[in-house]
């Protein structure tokens, strides 16, 4: 077990790194520090001028994720676990990161010719694909069409 002083350098030496929420410092140090100090450590973090405050976080969270190119239900799946408020990602944007990733992943023309069932299973599984990144469902949906169907593919659903 830690005393204060010992979890208040490992706090330190964590941030170091990178930030940290304070659930996260919790999570990381509770087998390590008893009860009564792990409280005491956390308020002490709290008060720290170097300590980042709750949006500061969020936007880090959101900046980093969405670099990486992960939808909103992903990232606010990540900031619930941090401990942060959940936010809310404009439609536009949320689309444009499921084109890019899309335009990386595949080409438009491995969907040219294909019979309608080949078709479906190609959708099904560019929709997994977006919704494994957090994506959901409408954005996918969206993205698809937007990146599959302007022109660039036969449209098999008018068809039937």
């Amino acid at each position: 077990m830690l005393t204060l002083n010992q979890g208040k350098d490992r706090v330190v030496e964590m941030f170091g790194a990178r930030d940290y929420t304070l659930k996260e410092i919790e999570k990381k140090l509770k087998k390590r520090l008893e009860p009564e100090l792990m409280k005491e450590l956390l308020e002490w973090v709290a008060v720290q001028s170097w300590f980042p405050t709750e949006e500061n976080m969020t936007e880090q969270f959101v900046r980093a994720l969405g670099h990486r190119k992960k939808g909103q239900n992903y990232i606010n799946q990540k900031l619930k676990a941090a401990g942060l408020k959940t936010v809310k990602i404009s439609a536009e944007v949320e689309l444009e990161k499921a084109l890019e990733l899309l335009k990386v992943k595949w080409d438009e023309a491995e969907f040219r010719g294909l019979g309608f069932k080949e078709l479906q299973k190609q959708k099904a599984k560019v929709i997994r694909f977006l919704a494994g990144r957090g994506f959901n469902l409408s954005t996918a949906s969206q993205a698809y069409n937007s990146y599959f169907k302007t022109g660039k593919v036969d449209n098999y659903d008018e068809e039937y």
